[in-house]
């Protein structure tokens, strides 16, 4: 599924990940985070939030590379609302958000004009003692590079 990522063949991922339940396989966290990721690339953040969903009905706890590819995901789709609830949900669960899920959201919020949200979420990251990485903001045809 990460190689299907990696070229940008999330449909292959998805199948892939389907077929592991046809195949009386027990999709795991790591296989759910590979389809997740694939669907991040490709900018697929309604499949991304499908994967995460069958990922919860499955019993499973969404670990944080998976959060964070979904959170990624729906900021590259513009679905910043979502990217930042996802954010909180990690926050409120034993999921703790790294930098990166961080810096999804940010960008998330700077794609979408919000730029009072990525800096709060910048102090957010800050608190939690966090190291930002690189965080670069979209706006128009200037980047911001923070970090």
């Amino acid at each position: 599924m990460s190689a299907c990522g990696a070229g940008m063949q999330w449909q292959r991922a998805l199948s892939l990940l389907s077929e592991l339940g046809e195949a009386e396989l027990e999709p795991n966290a790591i296989s759910y985070s590979a389809a997740a990721s694939a669907c991040e690339k490709s900018a697929r953040w309604q499949q991304a939030l499908l994967v995460l969903s069958e990922m919860q009905q499955g019993s499973l706890e969404c670990d944080v590379i998976c959060c964070s590819s979904v959170i990624s995901a729906c900021g590259k789709g513009g679905q910043w609302q979502n990217a930042l609830s996802l954010l909180d949900e990690m926050s409120s669960t034993s999921v703790e958000p790294t930098a990166i899920s961080y810096s999804a959201a940010i960008s998330a919020c700077g794609a979408a004009g919000l730029w009072q949200d990525a800096l709060s979420l910048l102090g957010d990251l800050r608190k939690a003692r966090l190291e930002p990485n690189v965080i670069y903001l979209q706006r128009g045809d200037q980047r911001v590079r923070e970090g």
